[in-house]
């Protein structure tokens, strides 16, 4: 708040409760995006100045918010959502299909395809840092650099940050630190430069 940004933790049902829907997930995230935008001024937000940031399982529901036709949906501009944070997500469900989590989400080839960001990256059109830590496992960090390439030949802006020294629980948690990788990076996608610590 010092730094005049609101931050909006939104949390979500899990995959289990859900009956293994992912799409149940999404749409809670969804309408929350829609709440965000319709009360902002309640709380002394910004409606046209929405910044997402999503971490693992959030990176990936985060990037498919991203690609959301929010008027065709929900009758609020296109663009509502101003830039994006996604950090160790994956965002081809291919091989997470094939991985323990299909005993508890049901994955479809429908699911698959609609679901996995990575394929539909032109639909991305605000500025985008795709970040990891350096201690993710390979196949985090594979997909994020993938991701990275797909929205670049789509035409669309993708920086990649590497948290270095960090794993995959720890990177998240540079978001609350103004000069921590993610806080800086969230700050300067806002266009707001941290404040010096009192």
């Amino acid at each position: 708040m010092r730094a005049g940004v609101h931050f909006i933790a939104v949390d979500f049902v899990n995959a289990d409760a859900a009956g293994g829907s992912l799409d149940e997930l999404l749409t809670q995230l969804k309408e929350a995006v829609v709440w965000v935008y319709r009360h902002a001024a309640e709380f002394g937000g910004d409606k046209s100045r929405i910044h997402l940031a999503g971490h693992s399982s959030g990176a990936h529901l985060s990037a498919l918010l991203l690609e959301t036709d929010w008027l065709a949906e929900f009758n609020i501009p296109l663009d509502v959502l101003k830039s994006g944070i996604c950090c160790s997500g994956l965002y081809d469900l291919d091989s997470v299909s094939r991985s323990g989590r299909n005993q508890y989400i049901r994955f479809t080839p429908d699911v698959v395809a609609r679901l996995s960001p990575a394929r539909h990256a032109n639909r991305i059109h605000c500025p985008l840092v795709l970040a990891y830590a350096s201690l993710d496992s390979a196949e985090f960090q594979r997909q994020t650099l993938d991701f990275a390439t797909r929205c670049k030949i789509a035409g669309g802006s993708a920086q990649i940050l590497r948290c270095e020294g960090y794993n995959h629980f720890e990177a998240i948690e540079t978001l609350a630190n103004p000069f921590g990788a993610l806080g800086r990076a969230a700050l300067m996608l806002i266009g707001v430069e941290p404040l010096p610590s009192a």
